[in-house]
């Protein structure tokens, strides 16, 4: 389907980045069970979620930061 051909088109041009601000694909594929997956490298530290929910909304700049980076 397009979904899929969408999918890896972006696993495989993601693959190709070397950025410190970008997590590296390392492998993408299909499952057993039919199922799409992309493994990426782990990164430390706090989500963006998790961030929100300890100071609510965040200011402007500090959004635009977060974006930017």
């Amino acid at each position: 389907t397009e979904d899929v051909e969408r999918f890896k088109l972006e696993a495989r041009a993601s693959g190709s980045l070397t950025h410190p601000n970008v997590v590296r694909v390392l492998e993408h594929g299909q499952d057993g069970l039919g199922r799409w997956f992309m493994a990426m490298g782990f990164v430390a530290g706090e989500s963006l979620e998790a961030l929100v929910r300890r100071e609510g909304p965040l200011p402007t700049l500090v959004a635009a930061r977060i974006a930017c980076d």
